[in-house]
C-alpha cells in the first residue's frame, strides 16, 4: 500500500493516482510528478463537545486562520441550530463573527446553510470552483445549522 501525500489515504501500489483525492503519485526518478492541487474543502464540527458561545467563537476563529494558512479555501461550519428547535445562541454569534472577519479580510464570503442551494448565484460560482461541493450532504437542504465559509 502507498499513502497519498495529499489526503493521507492508503491506495494500491499499482496506481499512479489516488482514488480518493486524485493526487498523482510521485515515482522515484521524478516521473509522474503530481500537480499541486488546492486542498479540499473542510468540514468543521463546531458544535462537538457542546461548547459555550465564547468557546465556539474562539475555536472558529482559530480553525479558520489555520485552514487559511494550510491553503484551504472553503470550510463548512457545522454549528447547529439550537436545542428544542427554537434556535440557540451559537449560530447568530458565529454569523456575527464571520461578518467581522469578512470586514477584516480573513473571510472572503459566507453562505448561510438555508441559502446553500444550486439556484443561488453565489453557490453556482462556488460549485464551479469547487465541484466536490456538489456532493455535500447539506446542499439544497435549507440546513440552518451550517454556514459555508469562503476563505
Amino acid at each position: 500500500m502507498v499513502i497519498c501525500e495529499q489526503c493521507g489515504n492508503d491506495f494500491g501500489e499499482d496506481r499512479g493516482q489516488c482514488p480518493f483525492c486524485g493526487a498523482r503519485r510521485v515515482f522515484a526518478g521524478g516521473e509522474g510528478r503530481r500537480r499541486r492541487r488546492k486542498p479540499s474543502p473542510r468540514r468543521l464540527y463546531l458544535k462537538d463537545g457542546l461548547p459555550t458561545v465564547d468557546q465556539a467563537r474562539e475555536r472558529l476563529e482559530r480553525e479558520l486562520r489555520d485552514s487559511r494558512a494550510a491553503g484551504v479555501r472553503v470550510v463548512t461550519v457545522i454549528h447547529g441550530y439550537g436545542a428544542g428547535g427554537i434556535g440557540g445562541a451559537i449560530r447568530p454569534s458565529v454569523r456575527g463573527l464571520l461578518t467581522r472577519l469578512r470586514r477584516e479580510g480573513l473571510v472572503r464570503a459566507f453562505i448561510p446553510g438555508e441559502d446553500f442551494n444550486r439556484r443561488s448565484d453565489p453557490v453556482r460560482g462556488l460549485l464551479h470552483d469547487f465541484p466536490e461541493l456538489r456532493e455535500d450532504p447539506d446542499l439544497d437542504r435549507g440546513n440552518e445549522g451550517i454556514t459555508v465559509v469562503l476563505l
